[in-house]
């Protein structure tokens, strides 16, 4: 018996992106917004981590500035969205766009935690079985 290693391929699916369908954070509910993002197995997604690996390696002090960290994740998960549709906020609807993606995932902690997980989630870059 043999597999087809190409059949689990995350890395090409990941970087062509996946669409995340955004639920309430307490009730689950389908909030009509979906985001396109790209994996953590993607190409783009692991170059971000690289970079801010090395960039974080040549600082000369070794401290943690948490601000810091919290705000680099945040242009990590601004650099891996592809687009969005419904997201409105006090009435507006809200165009995709890195700098809204920024603000958007600052302001709404449990949006980020919905994109972290979705997007560090092999299967949801996996076709079905």
């Amino acid at each position: 018996m043999s597999f087809d290693l190409a059949k689990l391929d995350t890395a090409k699916v990941a970087e062509e992106g996946a669409e995340l369908r955004v639920a309430h954070p307490t009730t689950g509910e389908d909030l009509g917004i979906t985001i396109t993002l790209i994996g953590t197995d993607s190409k783009t997604f692991r170059d971000i981590s690289k970079s801010r690996a090395t960039a974080s390696l040549k600082k000369k002090t070794r401290e943690i500035d948490l601000d810091q960290n919290e705000q680099d994740s945040i242009e990590l998960l601004a650099r891996c969205t592809k687009g969005w549709s419904g997201i409105t906020e006090n009435g507006k609807d809200i165009p995709f766009g890195h700098e809204n993606a920024v603000e958007i995932y600052t302001k709404y902690l449990w949006l980020r935690e919905q994109i972290d997980r979705f997007m560090a989630d092999r299967s949801n870059f996996l076709p079905s079985a």
